[in-house]
């Protein structure tokens, strides 16, 4: 195909694809310089998304006023607000509690369940405390529950196996399994 050339409804096209290689591919184990301030700049909610994530896996909190800035606009995508509550509490030291309370009392129960995940990778002792609390109330949902457990899997740390440990205590046969299936999955030898 050439510029100018039409192009028919449906019509196949075809062209050479150049390999990248594994040089190519590889992680240069940087960034450019401004980077992340251009994501969280962007007008794209996925670039803001990603600035946030790399931001908050670099630990850098350069970027704490920036994000709370983003995260502070009720018109944001919900998944960015969340991981921006991620960031802000794991890496600014900014109240997990109040960063994720409006999210886990949202009536939408998929922004509840985001938010679980999201406590998840926030990883703080804070978040352990949310997650342990949601997995041992009997009124929440047992979708919440799971995820809860789950959750406290990923974090793989002794406050978050213990809490998983009670959940042997749990009459939700499911819920049990949920939570051995992560304690197997931390993989260690830490508790008795």
């Amino acid at each position: 195909v050439s510029p100018g050339d039409l192009v028919d409804e449906c019509q196949i096209l075809a062209s050479e694809m150049h390999v990248l290689t594994d040089a190519e591919l590889a992680c240069p184990g940087s960034l450019p310089e401004g980077h992340i301030e251009r994501l969280l700049s962007s007008r794209e909610r996925t670039q803001r998304f990603t600035g946030i994530k790399l931001a908050r896996l670099l630990g850098s909190a350069d970027y704490c006023d920036a994000v709370r800035e983003i995260i502070a606009d009720r018109e944001e995508d919900v998944y960015v607000r969340l991981e921006g509550a991620s960031y802000l509490a794991s890496t600014c030291g900014d109240s997990t509690k109040t960063l994720f309370e409006p999210f886990l009392s949202d009536p939408d129960q998929q922004n509840q369940l985001e938010a679980v995940i999201a406590l998840g990778e926030t990883a703080t002792d804070e978040s352990v405390f949310i997650l342990g609390n949601i997995l041992n109330d009997l009124s929440q949902q047992e979708f919440l529950r799971s995820a809860a457990a789950w959750s406290l899997g990923k974090i793989g740390t002794e406050p978050a196996q213990k809490r998983l440990v009670n959940a042997f205590k749990d009459v939700n046969r499911d819920l049990r399994e949920e939570a051995l299936e992560n304690i197997v999955a931390i993989g260690s030898a830490s508790l008795d």
